[in-house]
C-alpha cells in the first residue's frame, strides 16, 4: 500500500498528461459511436454509456489533479487503466461480441499505459488484457466459430497487434529515456568541466593575491622605506652643506629630486598592489590618495576638487585613469617646476578629470623631445576610449583633461591638443 500511495515523479505526470488528452479524444469517439444507429440493442448502448460516463467523470479528476499540480498517487494511474480494460471488455460482450470492432480502443490503451509505466508494470498490464480478451474471445464471446480457421487467424492478429503496440510503446519510451539520460550525463559532465575551471580560476586569484601581498610587503618593507631615508638625508646633505660649490649643492638637489621622484612611484606601486589593479577602490578615492602622496613627499600645494556622485566605471577604466593621474603628476614633479596643482573631478556623464599646474609650460614643436611622458597617455587614454587633451604654453603651465563617456571601456579614440 505504501508503494501506490507514492506520488508520481515528473515524467510520469508528463506521461499522465498525454494519457488523459488520449482518454477524451477515446471518449468522444465512443460517444459518436454508441449513438450509430447500427447499434440496436438498447441494453447494451446504456451498458456502454454508463462505462463512457464513469470513464469521462474519472478523466475529468485526473486532469484536474494535474492542473492544480497536487500530488497524484501512483493507484490513480493504474486503477484508470483497469477501468479503461475493463469498459472496452465489457463494451465488446454486451454489443456484437467477437464480431464488435470496438477492440481497437484497446491499442490506444495499451500504448498509453505502457509509455507511463514502461517496463514490467506496463508487460503485465498488456499480458493480462491479452489473455482475458483471448479466453472471453474462445469461451464467452458470441459468433467466434472455435471451428473456423479466420476467426483463429482473426484474434491471433489482434493479440499480436496488440503485444505490438505494447513493444512499440516500450521501445519508444525506452529510446528517449535512454536520449535524456546522455543528455544529463552530458550536462553533468560540462558541470564538472566548469567547476574544475572555476576552482582553477579560484586557486590561481588566491596565488596571485598570495604574490601581490608578497610583493606589496617587500616594496613596503625594502624599496620604500630605504628610499625614504635615502631622501630625508639628501635633503640633510642638501641643508648642511650650504658652504659648498654650487655644482655640488646641484648634484646633491638632483639626487634629492630623483629619490623624491621614485619614492612617489614606489608609493604608486605599493598603492597598485593594494587595491586599484583588483578594482577594490572607487576613483574619486584614488584621486585623494594620490594628491596626498604627491603632496607629502614633493612638497607641492595639491588642491582636489570633486563633484557629483560616482560613476559606474569598469575597474580596467579606473585603472587607467589612476596611470594617467601618476604619469600628469610625476611629469608635474620633474618638469613644471610648479608650485602648486589643482585636480578637479567632475562624476558626471561623462566622467571629466582636469590637472592643471602653474609650472613652466613648453612649446609643442619641443614637446617631443622632452620626455614628458605624453605618448604613454595617450595610449592608455586611447585604450579606455577616453579623449585626453593636453592645454600646455611657455609660461602659463599645463593642463590636462581627460573625458570618459559612460559605460565605454574600448575605443580608438585619440588625443586633441590645444594652446
Amino acid at each position: 500500500m505504501e508503494v501506490l500511495s507514492r506520488p508520481l515523479g515528473f515524467e510520469q505526470r508528463e506521461s499522465a498528461r498525454v494519457l488523459v488528452l488520449l482518454r477524451w479524444v477515446l471518449l468522444a469517439a465512443l460517444l459518436v459511436l454508441v449513438d450509430y444507429p447500427i447499434f440496436d440493442d438498447t441494453r447494451g448502448v446504456a451498458v456502454v454509456g454508463s462505462l463512457i460516463v464513469g470513464a469521462a467523470a474519472l478523466n475529468f479528476w485526473f486532469q484536474r489533479l494535474l492542473i492544480e499540480e497536487r500530488p497524484i498517487p501512483l493507484w490513480l494511474p493504474l486503477g484508470v487503466g483497469a477501468y479503461d480494460a475493463a469498459a472496452i471488455t465489457a463494451g465488446i460482450a454486451v454489443i456484437d461480441g467477437f464480431d464488435n470492432t470496438a477492440f481497437v480502443l484497446y491499442y490506444p490503451a495499451l500504448m498509453a499505459f505502457s509509455a507511463m509505466f514502461p517496463g514490467r508494470i506496463g508487460l503485465t498490464y498488456a499480458g493480462l488484457i491479452i489473455g482475458v480478451y483471448s479466453a472471453l474471445s474462445i469461451l464467452l464471446f458470441k459468433r467466434f466459430d472455435a471451428n473456423s480457421t479466420s476467426d483463429w487467424r482473426d484474434l491471433g492478429l489482434r493479440v499480436s497487434t496488440m503485444g505490438a503496440a505494447t513493444l512499440l510503446s516500450y521501445l519508444l519510451v525506452r529510446v528517449e529515456r535512454r536520449r535524456r539520460i546522455r543528455a544529463v550525463e552530458a550536462e553533468a559532465e560540462r558541470q564538472q568541466e566548469v567547476q574544475a575551471l572555476q576552482q582553477r580560476t579560484l586557486e590561481l586569484e588566491r596565488a596571485a593575491d598570495e604574490e601581490r601581498r608578497r610583493l606589496l610587503r617587500e616594496v613596503h618593507d625594502g624599496v620604500s622605506q630605504g628610499v625614504y631615508m635615502l631622501s630625508l638625508g639628501l635633503e640633510g646633505a642638501v641643508h648642511d652643506l650650504n658652504g659648498t660649490s654650487s655644482a655640488g649643492r646641484e648634484r646633491l638637489d638632483a639626487l634629492v629630486r630623483l629619490s623624491k621622484q621614485t619614492l612617489l612611484e614606489s608609493r604608486g606601486l605599493l598603492f597598485d598592489l593594494s587595491g586599484v589593479m583588483r578594482g577594490d577602490s572607487r576613483l574619486d578615492e584614488l584621486v585623494r590618495h594620490q594628491a596626498d602622496e604627491f603632496r607629502a613627499i614633493t612638497g607641492i600645494a595639491t588642491v582636489v576638487r570633486i563633484e557629483g556622485g560616482a560613476q559606474p566605471l569598469p575597474p580596467s577604466t579606473v585603472a587607467e585613469i589612476y596611470r594617467v593621474i601618476q604619469e600628469s603628476l610625476a611629469n608635474v614633479y620633474r618638469h613644471s617646476g610648479a608650485t602648486s596643482v589643482e585636480i578637479s573631478l567632475d562624476q558626471g556623464a561623462p566622467t571629466t578629470l582636469r590637472i592643471r599646474d602653474d609650472g613652466r609650460g613648453f612649446a609643442w614643436d619641443e614637446a617631443a623631445g622632452r620626455g614628458h611622458g605624453l605618448r604613454s597617455m595617450e595610449e592608455r587614454a586611447a585604450s579606455i576610449g577616453a579623449h585626453l587633451t593636453v592645454d600646455a604654453e611657455i609660461g602659463r603651465g599645463v593642463t590636462i583633461s581627460l573625458t570618459i563617456q559612460p559605460q565605454e571601456v574600448h575605443g580608438d579614440a585619440h588625443p586633441s591638443h590645444a594652446r
